[in-house]
């Protein structure tokens, strides 16, 4: 053989070895770190789907709620059931078992459905109340005249049910009670109070998520579309107007159906209902939410039921919806389909046949167009196989989903007491709405911002300082575009001597962890979706470093130019011997941009060494982690930076600065930023051992000298506080070792 042609031979053999030892070494990284996000994430999914103020529910039962993704289930209460005998007292024993069906799910909430009309099996209204009266009179007769009224007791209309009439057998008169009723709005408080105190003195009022009222229409919403002239004549009749006076009507139809909101709303006046909207018969009846809003404001949300119908609109309500719960939103709202899908063998939900849409894309134009924050699913698509990638999809953007995609410490987490110090956090929500908190003023519950709070933790575990700031932007104005929306907060304040005062000449190391909270002081913490270990799920909290130190002496405490703010209470969920300070003057602004500049953005580059090489020449800003980055293929942001706002960098007070070394190879050497680990002649399999050895074990646990770290930190920063080795580090390395083959 030609030896120059062996030679080339021999050249592509060689080089199709390396091209194959990348592809498996890529697959088995690539699957090594889905496993790695995968066991993260699931415990993370968990409680993030248990974030306060949204989550997915199975609709109207409570026995298929073991998904992760299933915050719980609905269960329905029945007036006659539960007091059956008087307008006094509640049957114990069917108390009883409605608290331990609430009870029964060991970490799954319930909402509770109230069915309080006639036309169903069950025994809906009490027998003392003398309505549901039912003609029979024989196989196929039906009677001309509704039952006779004269000895109930509260205010009825009564309809003929066309679907049991029209099948034969026994001819049901439905009762309906009229919301505008005295009587029967003065029972019904009965009822209710008489029920709330069972809540409270049973302890479950924690475990119910909402109660969704029967306030007056068909099936207990404010329906009433879609009756016979029959029906509406008789709606009209009892409401006391002349005939086809449907103005006169829906002013007494909406007076009693705000009558009954406020009934539930007092009753148990903790916690949030879920009203099930729908239109009247002619836009005249309509029932209009506007009074309950401005009195109640978040505590009484709105749904809809009927997604995925047969219409043109396959059931979507955005005109409805969305200007309640969308950009300035007063309330959240909710969705229900209207039925189980065609996919799990229904045919109920079936869009195909209406709007020519499927399953997944109706909850995608739901997520993005109604801005829900509640769902429920029907039990044959909660355990259908073919619906579950969608129903994942509908939980991981259901409501909000924040993410803490960057932050950093100025001057650094090396401080001594009074210092002044920063922390700079970029938010990232890829959810369908806003993230809104109830700021509760007794019955009125406002849409506000949820606080961030800071905790500086001991050694031991206990709790050394705990902190609440304003959050600017406020977190309910963070509503997403597409499903996605990202921002930029700081919180300035001075070291509180609590932390080392009264050992100011020894050295206190704390870890500091991040979170946000509810602003009402009830603890009620939102878990942010990131995946990293320092994601503390079960404190709902994140580590921003375990080695905040308080070093050696002090600075002089300011002298203050106008009085202190309020100190902020510490929880009550802390030792009683944690000590309360007057909270530092501090505030919290949105990093702004010069007035005598603009953004210094540039394009997306792949890793922070790239980013920072792209974007030498700029000054005033940073390369910044997960922006948004259109149309790159890691649809998680997770891998892409970009040059940040440009904005003034605060001069700190002066003190020792504690920030990690990056190392750098000989000039005659491939670049340490590059994947050169061990700054020998080339980037090769060798560099790619020393990372995978040194994130091991960080990820076991295992004790890794900074130097170590170093030597593998190819994306290092002189600006970081610490030398973080991860898959980004990865990446590095295998587009230098690409490269050099």
């Amino acid at each position: 053989m030609n030896p120059r042609l062996r030679k080339r031979i021999m050249f592509l053999l060689i080089l199709l070895f390396f091209i194959v030892a990348i592809i498996i070494i890529s697959s088995k990284l690539e699957k090594e770190k889905q496993i790695l996000h995968q066991e993260a994430a699931s415990s993370v999914a968990t409680a993030v789907y248990s974030n306060p103020g949204q989550g997915i529910f199975q609709c109207h039962a409570n026995n298929a709620v073991g998904k992760s993704y299933i915050k719980g289930g609905g269960i329905i209460v029945h007036w006659g059931e539960l007091q059956p005998y008087d307008s006094h007292s509640l049957d114990n024993n069917k108390v009883q078992s409605l608290i331990q069906e609430i009870k029964k799910n060991a970490g799954k909430k319930v909402y509770l459905h109230f069915e309080i009309y006639g036309g169903l099996d069950e025994v809906v209204m009490p027998s003392w109340l003398n309505v549901n009266d039912y003609d029979y009179l024989g196989k196929g007769i039906y009677p001309n005249n509704p039952p006779i009224e004269e000895n109930d007791q509260i205010e009825i209309i009564y309809i003929l049910d066309s679907w049991v009439s029209g099948s034969g057998g026994q001819a049901n008169w439905i009762s309906r009670p009229v919301p505008w009723g005295e009587n029967y709005q003065r029972l019904l408080g009965n009822f209710l109070r008489l029920l709330n105190q069972e809540f409270e003195k049973e302890g479950v009022k924690n475990l119910i998520e909402y109660i969704e009222p029967a306030v007056g229409g068909k099936w207990g919403t404010t329906h009433l579309y879609d009756i016979s002239d029959v029906e509406k004549t008789a709606w009209v009749n009892k409401a006391g107007c002349n005939a086809g006076n449907y103005k006169c009507f829906g002013q007494k139809f909406n007076e009693g159906i705000n009558a009954i909101i406020d009934i539930y709303a007092e009753s148990f006046s903790d916690i949030p209902l879920m009203v099930i909207g729908g239109s009247c018969f002619t836009p005249e009846c309509n029932y209009n939410n506007e009074t309950a809003l401005e009195k109640y404001g978040l505590k009484v949300m709105f749904k809809m039921a009927g997604l995925g119908d047969l219409s043109a609109t396959c059931g979507l309500r955005e005109n409805y919806l969305s200007p309640m719960c969308g950009s300035n939103a007063r309330t959240k709202c909710g969705q229900e389909p209207t039925g189980a899908s065609i996919d799990s063998g229904s045919t109920f939900f079936d869009p195909a046949e209406g709007c020519h849409k499927n399953y997944y894309d109706i909850y995608k134009q739901s997520l993005k167009q109604e801005r829900i924050s509640y769902y429920c699913f029907y039990s044959a698509d909660v355990k259908c196989s073919a619906t579950q990638e969608a129903n994942l999809y509908v939980a991981n953007h259901l409501g909000a989903q924040i993410k803490l995609s960057s932050f950093n410490f100025k001057p650094s987490t090396s401080v001594q007491v009074n210092q002044p110090i920063a922390i700079n956090f970029s938010w990232q929500n890829t959810g369908g709405t806003a993230l809104i908190a109830p700021v509760k003023n007794n019955l009125k519950w406002t849409a506000g911002s949820y606080k961030l709070f800071l905790e500086f933790v001991r050694s031991d575990g206990t709790i050394a300082h705990y902190q609440e700031f304003d959050i600017n932007p406020p977190t309910n104005n963070w509503q997403t575009t597409d499903l996605f929306y990202q921002t930029d907060s700081s919180i300035n304040f001075n070291v509180p001597d609590v932390l080392g005062r009264a050992t100011s000449q020894s050295q206190n190391t704390y870890k500091v962890y991040a979170g946000l909270t509810d602003p009402n002081g009830e603890n009620k913490r939102f878990v942010l979706i990131n995946s990293d270990s320092r994601n503390d799920t079960l404190n709902r909290r994140y580590l921003l470093t375990d080695s905040f130190e308080i070093v050696k002496g002090e600075v002089s405490p300011p002298i203050p130019t106008s009085p202190p703010p309020t100190g902020t209470p510490t929880p009550s969920s802390l030792p009683t011997s944690t000590p309360i300070l007057p909270t530092p003057t501090l505030t919290l602004t949105l990093i702004p941009t010069p007035a005598t500049s603009f953004r210094c953005d540039s394009h997306c580059s792949w890793g922070k060494w790239q980013c920072e090489r792209d974007n030498e020449e700029k000054t005033g800003g940073s390369c910044q982690i997960n922006p948004a980055c259109p149309g790159v293929a890691d649809d998680n942001y997770q891998s892409y930076w970009r040059w940040s706002y440009c904005y003034p960098i605060p001069t700190p007070t002066p003190t020792s600065i504690n920030t990690c070394t990056c190392t750098s190879c000989p000039s005659d050497k491939p670049l340490k930023s590059q994947g050169n680990a061990n700054c020998d002649e080339k980037i090769d399999l060798k560099d790619f051992i020393l990372w995978l050895n040194v994130y091991r074990r960080i990820q076991t646990g295992e004790s890794v000298s900074a130097e170590e770290k170093a030597n593998v930190d190819f994306n290092c920063s002189p600006s970081d506080t610490q030398h973080i080795v991860d898959l980004q580090d990865f990446g590095v390395w295998l587009n230098g070792y690409r490269e050099r083959v």
